[in-house]
């Protein structure tokens, strides 16, 4: 392989790794900071297990409403909502 096909190849390959993880980043409002975030993805992992992770979170009513979450497991996304962070009902689900 030439030194100026590698340089490409590994360039290419570079920018696709960059748009993953920028893809598998959690999206998160404003009015959501770090520790709540945490707290909700931990509630999440422990309501539907570890292997699921959260792709974006939001307040439903203000400050003391509930959380209406999208998350995702193996390529299927949910959207849940809990009012408590404890029980979760499923509003959505898609396969992609």
């Amino acid at each position: 392989m030439k030194r100026r096909n590698f340089l490409a190849s590994a360039s290419a390959l570079a920018g696709v790794l960059v748009s993953v993880q920028t893809a598998n980043a959690v999206q998160m409002p404003a009015n959501l900071n770090t520790p709540e975030v945490d707290r909700i993805e931990t509630a999440i992992k422990g309501s539907f297990g570890a292997g699921f992770s959260l792709v974006s979170a939001k307040r439903s009513n203000g400050s003391n409403g509930g959380v209406t979450a999208t998350i995702e497991h193996n390529e299927n996304y949910m959207e849940v909502a809990s009012i408590d962070l404890v029980e979760w009902e499923i509003l959505r689900a898609t396969e992609m």
